[in-house]
């Protein structure tokens, strides 16, 4: 008997701690992300063009097989992030499997090629400090 009334005091309290369906909104209610600016043309021609991107944190992004030579971050364009604490990954396909640059942020862009690359996707994610030793 005792064993009954103490479990279900240890569930009620586990519920009443749990998240409400209506916390859980007003979570997924605030976007979180980056803007980046890719580049539609190659290195050699002047001037060179920047197309925006808004990219969600930890959202795979679809680019739309767009042609880049360089993505690099729009440094002042941020929703709540520390942009200083995002990096990015672009990818040649919309699944993002196959990588199509290396790691980048907001001090280091990823510079693709001196002529134009195929990206598909981009990934952005946040690092804490630990994982930028």
């Amino acid at each position: 008997m005792y064993t009954t009334a103490f479990l279900t005091t240890i569930l009620a309290a586990l519920a009443s701690a749990a998240p409400t369906t209506s916390n859980l909104a007003a979570r997924d209610d605030t976007y979180y992300g980056v803007g980046l600016t890719i580049k539609t043309t190659d290195a050699f021609t002047q001037p060179p063009v920047y197309e925006p991107a808004p990219v969600e944190i930890s959202v795979l992004t679809s680019l739309g097989n767009v042609s880049a030579s360089e993505i690099k971050f729009d440094v002042p364009v941020a929703s709540h992030v520390d942009v200083n604490q995002v990096e990015c990954r672009a990818y040649k396909d919309d699944a993002g499997v196959v990588p199509g640059s290396a790691p980048f942020n907001a001090k280091t862009p990823a510079e693709l090629s001196t002529n134009l690359v195929t990206v598909a996707s981009v990934l952005c994610y946040v690092v804490t400090e630990a994982e930028k030793v």
